[in-house]
């Protein structure tokens, strides 16, 4: 927490039409299934032009894809 404090990392709210998104995301993705903490990332991903993730859930993020067929950057 010290580090976020600091500035390590930003923390964003999603806004009301990121539920509309997230949900539509939930339902692309049904038959993997997608979690919401997923879904999370992937709207934020979406609104903030970020492709870079950090995760051990490599099989996921490698189906999961931004507008244009972009895949996510793992950079683990």
């Amino acid at each position: 927490m010290k580090w976020v404090v600091g500035g390590g990392v930003t923390l964003l709210e999603i806004p009301p039409d990121g539920s509309r998104a997230m949900l539509d995301l939930l339902e692309k993705y049904r038959d993997r299934p997608m979690d919401l903490a997923d879904a999370s990332l992937v709207e934020l991903a979406e609104r903030t032009g970020i492709e870079e993730v950090l995760t051990t859930d490599r099989a996921d993020f490698d189906t999961y894809r931004l507008s244009g067929n972009r895949r996510f950057v793992q950079v683990l």
